[in-house]
């Protein structure tokens, strides 16, 4: 096809396009649909009418292959999302099936998809000291995915109360349509805030992460990535102590693509601590557990990090002075 448009025979190269497009969008094969409707642009930009009506023709197939079953599921969804929006992400979901009793996500995974229930039921469950405490359960036509809008590693465990059918998102995917969709994202985490509580429930429970007093400290520091034998990764950064306990603190620091912040997620980091007297500051370290939104306007995150072991109280007192 494209020996031809090089050869000058432009409009047959993109009848030939244009047919492709059409039986991969019938064949719902709608990644290399909508590939090869953009190879229509490069041979000819101004080929508007083959690529608005190629577009249409994707769009109204990608519709036309969403069950009724599945539009009854998720109308609760369709309320927030328009009809492309909802096919952008339906058309990247993969489905799978989870017998009773299986574990879908485990606490302290760094697992980063959304899970969209379509069939049955799903146990959240919180581990302290080996002891299950059971939060909440979802059902058909709810979303969990601790991350996926935000760095964190799961706080809870998902199991399966009964066979399950799930739908996932990997949030790579999500991420190639932001651009087309701006909207989007705001969009799906509103409905998710409404159909997820957990954070809530691990409050009230007194199971959020953090079992010691938070102290609220505000103070520049130094942070450093290290690797597993203690040698600093690249350079090190500034960051604004935002609280300190004895299992961890959080500090700001500005980052000015949200996607970045995974890049944190699981490292571990030496944090150096101004304090008074000799020798003038304090070394901990310590993994990051959660990079979360603080001021979006300014691009500022918080970034959590537990203490591998307690910090003892005279070091503590050291710090706040």
């Amino acid at each position: 096809i494209f020996h031809k448009a090089a050869r000058g025979k432009t409009e047959a190269a993109k009848k030939e396009l244009y047919d492709l497009v059409v039986t991969c969008a019938k064949n719902k094969d709608f990644a290399n649909a909508e590939r090869l409707r953009e190879r229509i642009y490069e041979i000819d930009p101004m080929a508007l009418t083959e690529i608005i009506r190629s577009g249409e023709i994707i769009e109204k197939e990608k519709t036309g292959a969403v069950s009724p079953n599945q539009l009854e599921t998720w109308a609760g969804l369709l309320e927030k999302l328009d009809s492309v929006e909802f096919s952008a992400i339906y058309h990247e979901l993969e489905e799978q099936n989870f017998s009773s009793e299986e574990i879908i996500v485990r606490q302290g995974e760094k697992n980063d998809k959304l899970f969209f229930i379509n069939q049955g039921s799903v146990k959240i469950s919180y581990n302290k000291d080996g002891r299950e405490i059971f939060v909440s359960t979802m059902n058909r036509g709810q979303i969990v995915g601790e991350n996926f809008f935000d760095a964190s590693f799961w706080t809870v465990t998902l199991t399966a109360l009964t066979p399950v059918n799930i739908s996932i998102l990997e949030w790579d995917s999500f991420h190639r349509w932001q651009e087309e969709y701006p909207g989007l994202e705001s969009k799906l985490r509103s409905f998710y805030n409404q159909c997820n509580n957990t954070r809530t429930l691990l409050e009230k429970k007194g199971l959020d992460r953090r079992q010691s007093e938070r102290i609220r400290l505000s103070r520049k520091i130094q942070v450093q990535l290290i690797d597993q034998n203690n040698k600093p990764i690249g350079r090190g950064f500034r960051g604004e102590l935002a609280d300190i306990s004895q299992g961890g603190l959080s500090f700001l620091i500005r980052i000015s693509k949200k996607e970045n912040t995974r890049l944190l997620l699981g490292r571990t980091m030496r944090i150096t601590i101004p304090i008074g007297g000799d020798p003038g500051h304090l070394q901990l370290t310590g993994l990051a557990i959660g990079v979360q939104p603080f001021e979006l306007l300014e691009s500022d995150f918080s970034v959590h990090i537990r203490f591998p072991e307690l910090l003892d109280k005279q070091a503590l007192q050291e710090i706040l002075g």
